[in-house]
């Protein structure tokens, strides 16, 4: 196997030709980054560079505050649990979904993605996406689940704060604070969920990663240490295979 020489390609920022972006902007104001940005003049300076594999990051549905007219059902998250307006591109709301605004046709986003992996393809390069399994969005909903995917935390139960049958680690009793507005929120969530980076507490800081749930690959928060197989590994293979399925070579797991 040849040396893989990666670039990292950030789609969001890396196609914007917005100058004086205001903080905390919208989409009309600030614009982004598309896959059609990904042309053929990139992919030949690419190669000059000598580059074989590109990584493309933030592709994958994540949570955003802003409202979008043209896909409304992929709209907003709840901003109290989106931190800035445009979002984390690993609080994810959809891993089998794009993002639509990496697309100049916001509804025709993942047609988008995969004609840019196609010209990548034929530009002779391997491509590269983020899979990010440890945490999900606080709000998270499939849209584009296939049939046979089951989504995650419907079959758990709620009065254990760990079980091996679980996807989500909980607070029982415990209404969530959000800790920006806490109790003057409108944000509802009834148990909470423990935190992405293992704040295992109701009323996560702000400095926590309050924007996302942890997901449970079985190991026990008392213990720290893994006491077996929860259903999350079967739905986390389904979801890579989804993406293996359209043709990218590999993922960079965070």
């Amino acid at each position: 196997m040849s040396r893989l020489f990666i670039y990292q390609l950030f789609v969001r920022t890396f196609g914007n030709r917005k100058e004086k972006p205001a903080f905390n902007g919208t989409l009309a104001s600030n614009g982004s980054g598309t896959f059609e940005d990904i042309d053929s003049e990139l992919i030949a300076h690419l190669h000059s560079l000598k580059v074989n594999t590109i990584w493309l990051t933030g592709i994958v549905r994540h949570a955003t505050v802003e409202a979008l007219p043209q896909v409304p059902r992929k709209g907003s998250q709840h901003p109290d649990v989106v931190k800035g307006i445009a979002g984390s591109p690993y609080a994810i709301t959809d891993y089998f979904d794009v993002m639509p605004y990496l697309a100049k046709d916001l509804s025709k986003a993942k047609q988008s993605f995969l004609d840019c992996v196609k010209r990548l393809h034929n530009g002779g390069f391997q491509v590269l996406i983020d899979f990010v399994p440890n945490h999900l969005a606080r709000q998270y909903k499939s849209l584009e689940k296939p049939a046979s995917a089951i989504e995650f935390g419907v079959n758990d139960d709620v009065s254990k704060s760990f079980d091996l049958k679980n996807d989500y680690y909980y607070l029982p009793n415990q209404a969530f604070v959000v800790p920006v507005k806490g109790a003057s929120s409108s944000y509802k969530e009834f148990p909470a969920k423990a935190t992405g980076n293992d704040a295992f507490t109701a009323s996560p800081s702000k400095d926590d990663w309050y924007e996302t749930v942890k997901l449970n690959y079985g190991i026990n928060p008392q213990t720290r240490k893994w006491e077996g197989r929860t259903p999350l590994w079967d739905k986390m293979k389904a979801i890579l295979e989804y993406w293996l399925a359209f043709g990218i070579e590999g993922f960079r797991c965070d």
